[in-house]
């Protein structure tokens, strides 16, 4: 079990680098401790938050939100029933807009869920279909 946990860890973190998060915004915190701050992942907060919460539907999460300036609020229940708010806070920056992607837990905070979420929210997401050659007959 924790050989699986490091495995786990390790993919997300060559995703998180992949999809242009740096060693500074990936910490620890993003497994779900108290601080809850998660990857920071290129793109405007519109398009984070668009994207995270079809990425929850994609989970099966039912997902209700709130915008306020600068930040929007994602707010779900794991399959095991733990609530939690996922915080985006949007910001721009000298080479793009970035979204600083964070988690509050109601009450008990659910590691393993909270990572393979950061992952898939932090994954570049492609809306083509990669290029295949064509099959010889």
């Amino acid at each position: 079990m924790v050989k699986t946990y490091g495995l786990i860890g390790a993919a997300c973190t060559c995703l998180f680098l992949v999809a242009g998060c740096t060693l500074d915004s990936f910490s620890l915190a993003a497994f779900g401790t108290a601080k809850g701050d998660g990857p920071v992942v290129a793109g405007s907060l519109d398009a984070v938050a668009a994207a995270s919460q079809k990425t929850m539907g994609e989970m099966n999460l039912f997902v209700s939100s709130s915008r306020d300036g600068e930040s929007a609020k994602l707010t779900s229940t794991t399959p095991s029933g733990k609530r939690f708010t996922l915080v985006l806070k949007g910001r721009k920056t000298d080479h793009g807009d970035e979204t600083q992607v964070n988690i509050k837990w109601e009450k008990d905070a659910d590691q393993a869920f909270w990572l393979q979420l950061a992952a898939a929210v932090a994954a570049p997401k492609s809306d083509t279909a990669p290029l295949t050659p064509p099959v010889a007959p």
